[in-house]
């Protein structure tokens, strides 16, 4: 539940309802990639409403469009939130030849905006079926795009009227993207007649860090499966009576934006109904509220698992009038009623939770079945929630009602002014601890805000610091707010400067990668400024840092992990620092298993996570068997959690990167013990095994009656080209001795890449390389980790494994002739 209201939060970015009636403007530029002004850019402002009265749903309406002129200006005026529902505005910018541009207008606040379109790339690939052959027809969207990081994410769902979004597979079952922004990651919704639904989105392990496929990412495989169905009848409780008439809608748990869930289907005249083209998974059935918003009918909680290709037949769906809840939402200081908060209501052992707002008079009302329910959310900007741990019982045809208060938070009011004393307009106010909407000053360089005195426990206090940023003229402050202060000052001075380089373990520039700078005060940070991607030499830049705030400076790359660098404090404004270098770790490993249940049964749908020091967290979902693979990891130790796709069950172990044997227990107490990967067998003594993929079958031949030494390395490590360079100034010894020595590649590079790496190594050895898969090469040689060592005597029976190159002479003695 914790997971998907945070989703919600993300989604709807502290979301508010405002009196219906009341109007906002919305206003800002459109630029190019330079900054400078944009004319004849189309502009749409949408409204994005989110429902979850018979499961989660959202809806789009254009609230209106126009297009930019000399000054790249728009504006919008639109009508605030009205009842029962969640929204937020999505301004989406558009010009022939540039990529898509949007920017989120969290509840429709009046707030300038910019939207900056750049040069656009593309995102390609195909959709095939289980059995790999092209799937043409295909309806392919692209469901959610993202750009940015924390404050500073945007976010763009598949809006049915953007065209670029979505598009029809080819014969050969190819798509194609354009106009993607460099710097946007995006997921994609498939739907394919005979097909079942594909959404790319893992949202029960979604982190905020990125979607899956990349701006620019080519043969992009989406594989589809045979499409699901659910045959079934809506009846009067205890009745065969049919119910007509009726919005049956399915919705997936694991999916809380709803959009795998098809249309609703109508039941018939005895409340037959079909649901057709479901993917996979387990699917809650609800009945759609009527005309007015309002639920006539109630079914408790259905659950139907639906498989790939086949019926589920005979599903009865019982129908009462059920009871009503109705939660009366007021303020704790004075009694006065709330409109327009949100409300989060489930049954206990649920695994769906029902939404409402209040109305005018702070009430807000759900129609359930029999049974015991709990509220655990409310919200309104402004507004504080400690949940309730109250539990209510409803029986049919009672109305039970629940009395909540909402405690206002503390306000934070003030002025911002430069050196000089000057009011300071438009700058970026925010508090931390964070969590609540960043302000701007206002014409007068006043602002108001408020925190949230949850972030500090039972007791509600502790210290919050405001900091205030006009990237535009790099000015920054951060201080520590003045609770008795009626007004506080805030006096912005010249920003610091973080720059530095984002590096490989092999020294080499990591280019892409995404930088994020945080800013510390106690146990609590928060993110600063747009998150920076690295230029072709490593390189980053952040400006209009606070003279004086501790900061840490955060690097991740889809090819290797995360690192975290501590900044001390630039006490000086306007210090210019060069940062260490950040160091990433290669992410080449994977880590596999199972989940099982404590009777020791494999648990298919369980989600699996992996994290660790350095480690950027990677998930996988089990198979049917109850098995999984986590791909990209970095070497060294992984916590793995697991749980049930309901939330229920839970389990988790240690291991280390590149095990392919570890088991997690669901329902079982953490296990103590790291599971390590399977020990390599020894080849002490035994012949070779046969080279075929090595590439270096010339080499064998030409070693015949000779002594071999191999090593097995790899380019990118410090550690193997050490071990190259040591055997390269043994060069001579070897040569003395009749020694063939050969290096193996770990993995395949292209060989002129390989060749150009001994060189550079000074290393004139036969060079082969892994091909194939390397884990079970090296798993076949012995290895036990990079670089490693083998020497044979003359009959290519191996003497030595594992050594190092400072024992070569010893050993080297027992293959001479006595």
């Amino acid at each position: 539940m914790t997971r998907l209201i945070l989703l919600l939060l993300v989604t709807c970015s502290l979301l508010s309802a405002q009196d219906t009636g009341t109007q906002t403007t919305i206003s800002g530029t459109i630029s190019g990639a330079d900054g400078k002004p944009l004319s004849g850019a189309v502009v749409r402002l949408y409204r994005l409403t989110y429902s979850m009265a018979a499961g989660p749903k959202f809806s789009v309406t254009e609230e209106g469009d126009c297009t930019t002129k000399a000054d790249g200006l728009f504006t919008f005026k639109g009508e605030a939130f009205g009842p029962n529902s969640m929204s937020q505005g999505i301004i989406v910018a558009q010009k022939e030849g540039l990529a898509l541009g949007w920017a989120n207008t969290h509840a429709m606040a009046p707030k300038a905006i910019h939207i900056a379109l750049g040069e656009g790339k593309a995102l390609t690939g195909k959709v095939v079926d289980k059995a790999g052959k092209p799937v043409a027809k295909a309806k392919v969207s692209v469901a959610v795009m993202m750009t940015g990081a924390g404050r500073e994410q945007r976010w763009l769902m598949g809006i049915e009227n953007i065209a670029c979004l979505h598009c029809t597979t080819t014969a050969d079952g190819s798509f194609s993207f354009t106009g993607i922004p460099e710097d946007a990651t995006a997921e994609f919704l498939v739907r394919a007649p005979g097909h079942g639904a594909l959404m790319t989105m893992d949202f029960a392990s979604f982190s905020g860090t990125g979607l899956s496929h990349t701006a620019g990412q080519k043969d992009i495989k989406l594989t589809v499966g045979p499409g699901a169905t659910i045959k079934g009848r809506a009846v009067r409780k205890g009745t065969e009576e049919g119910v007509a008439g009726l919005d049956i809608r399915a919705t997936n748990p694991r999916d809380p934006w709803g959009l795998l869930s098809p249309a609703p289907c109508v039941t018939g005249k005895n409340g037959e109904f079909t649901i057709e083209g479901l993917g996979e998974g387990t699917y809650q059935l609800a009945v759609a509220p009527g005309k007015e918003g309002k639920a006539e009918w109630t079914t408790g909680e259905l659950q139907v698992v639906a498989s790939s290709g086949e019926t589920v037949e005979g599903i009865r769906m019982e129908l009462s009038k059920g009871g009503l809840i109705e939660i009366a939402v007021k303020e704790a200081d004075g009694g006065k009623p709330i409109a327009k908060a949100n409300v989060m209501l489930q049954q206990q052992g649920g695994s769906t939770p029902k939404q409402g707002v209040t109305d005018n008079a702070g009430l807000a009302r759900f129609r359930v079945s029999a049974g015991d329910y709990q509220v655990n959310w409310v919200h309104k900007p402004g507004y504080t929630f400690k949940r309730n741990a109250e539990v209510v019982t409803v029986k049919d045809g009672d109305t039970t009602g629940v009395e909540l208060e909402l405690q206002g938070q503390p306000k934070v009011r003030g002025i911002v002014v430069d050196a000089e004393g000057n009011p300071v307009p438009a700058a970026e106010v925010n508090t931390l601890p964070m969590g609540n909407p960043r302000v701007s000053s206002d014409k007068d360089g006043r602002f108001e805000t408020s925190w949230n005195p949850q972030f500090f426990g039972d007791t509600g206090e502790g210290t919050v610091w405001i900091v205030a940023r006009h990237p535009e003229r790099n000015l920054a402050a951060m201080v520590e707010n003045d609770e008795e202060a009626e007004s506080l000052r805030i006096v912005l001075k010249a920003g610091c400067t973080i720059s530095g380089r984002v590096i490989g373990q092999d020294d080499k520039a990591i280019p892409k990668a995404a930088v994020t700078v945080q800013v510390r005060a106690g146990r609590f940070s928060g993110s600063i400024g747009k998150q920076q991607t690295t230029d072709e030499t490593g390189a980053y830049t952040f400006q209009t840092v606070p003279a004086g705030a501790k900061c840490t400076v955060s690097a991740h790359s889809p090819d290797h992990g995360q690192t975290h660098l501590q900044i001390e404090p630039m006490d000086t404004p306007g210090t210019e620092k060069a940062a260490a270098d950040i160091v990433l770790k290669v992410a080449d490993l994977s880590v596999s298993g199972i989940v099982v249940d404590t009777d020791e049964e494999p648990v298919a749908g369980a989600r699996v996570y992996a994290y660790g020091n350095g480690q950027s967290h990677r998930q996988a979902t089990t198979d049917k068997e109850g098995k999984f693979v986590i791909r990209k990891l970095c070497e060294g130790q992984l916590n793995l959690n697991a749980h049930t796709t309901d939330g229920k069950s839970h389990g988790s172990t240690q291991a280390e990167a590149g095990a392919n044997d570890v088991q997690i227990v669901l329902g079982q107490q953490p296990s103590p013990r790291m599971v390590t990967p399977k020990e390599a067998p020894s080849l002490a003594g035994k012949s070779l095994p046969e080279t075929d993929q090595l590439g270096l079958s010339d080499v064998m031949k030409d070693a015949s009656g000779k002594p071999v030494l191999m090593i097995f390395w790899d380019r990118k490590q410090r550690p193997s080209r050490h071990v190259l360079k040591q055997l390269a100034a043994q060069a001579d010894l070897l040569t003395q001795a009749k020694v063939v020595t050969a290096s193996i590649h770990a993995g395949p590079v292209d060989a002129a890449v390989l060749k150009a790496s001994l060189t550079d190594l000074k290393a004139p050895f036969a060079a082969g390389q892994i091909e194939g898969k390397t884990d079970k090469v090296l798993f076949t040689w012995g290895a036990r980790g990079l670089p490693w060592l083998i020497l044979t005597n003359k009959q290519h029976k191996v003497i030595a494994e594992g050594f190092k190159v400072s024992q070569l002479g010893d050993l080297l003695a027992k293959t001479a002739p006595k």
